[in-house]
């Protein structure tokens, strides 16, 4: 943290907000993510805007610190690590967004097909511990051997061979961009208009009386790319005419 420009001092006060913050916006996004995961599954599920807004928050809150305690323009060093101290919280956050949501659908299943709710959360807690044991050396025999995202372990490796790694990209691209103040603000406030467009009309002609606009649905149907929302689309109209020949019979 110093080399971010925060003395020995400050450092401790910034850790327990940081734990704080894990704690705070983890909560809040697991329970986002099991509605996401309950209103479209975890296939389709926007996990990656999640993943998206917590970094944003926690890049933007990292960077008031700075404003407060260190000297502007920070320095290239200043700002990495800056960026790795933001992707690690981003990262966390990922994992319980993550987690959340796969726990959800899961829970979900079990729900439908009758099964009983306390073996399936210890199964839950046991898929968790093993992962964690065996995910991590996995992943760094692989970074040994191919490197990721790029990033190459040995000199001499070919770069070409790298594997993907789509998410970590993204956190990186997001956090860059906010502190080097290369975030596509017109982008991101326009999509925010026409959310709060689609309130306003729905209140003001009170459209719920024909139709009910989900706020939500209309921000997955712009964040999500035509491939994975046209499949919800098609699973909305079968739902919408299941529901209508189940009315008629009645």
């Amino acid at each position: 943290m110093a080399q971010a420009g925060l003395d020995g001092d400050f450092s401790p006060s910034l850790v327990f907000a940081i734990v704080l913050y894990v704690l705070i916006i983890g909560f809040l996004f697991s329970v986002i993510t099991a509605y996401f995961s309950g209103m479209v599954g975890v296939t389709a599920s926007p996990g990656s805007s999640i993943v998206i807004a917590g970094i944003l928050f926690a890049a933007w809150l990292l960077l008031s610190v700075l404003k407060l305690v260190a000297s502007f323009p920070l320095s290239s060093k200043q700002l990495m690590a800056a960026e790795a101290i933001t992707i690690i919280i981003g990262s966390v956050v990922t994992g319980i967004a993550a987690i959340a949501n796969d726990n959800t659908q899961d829970l979900k299943v079990g729900q439908l097909v009758g099964a009983t709710p306390w073996k399936q959360q210890l199964m839950l807690l046991l898929g968790v511990f093993i992962s964690s044991l065996i995910i991590p050396p996995v992943m760094q025999l692989l970074f040994n051997v191919y490197g990721i995202a790029g990033v190459m372990p040995h000199p001499g490796m070919d770069i070409s061979q790298t594997l993907p790694a789509p998410t970590a990209a993204m956190l990186s691209a997001v956090t860059e961009a906010v502190f080097r103040n290369t975030l596509p603000w017109m982008m991101m406030l326009l999509g925010a208009a026409i959310i709060m467009l689609l309130i306003v009309l729905e209140r003001l002609f009170k459209l719920y009386r024909w139709i009910r606009l989900s706020v939500l649905g209309v921000a997955i149907g712009m964040y999500l790319p035509i491939s994975s929302s046209f499949p919800l689309f098609i699973g909305g109209l079968i739902a919408m005419y299941v529901n209508w020949r189940l009315r008629k019979k009645r």
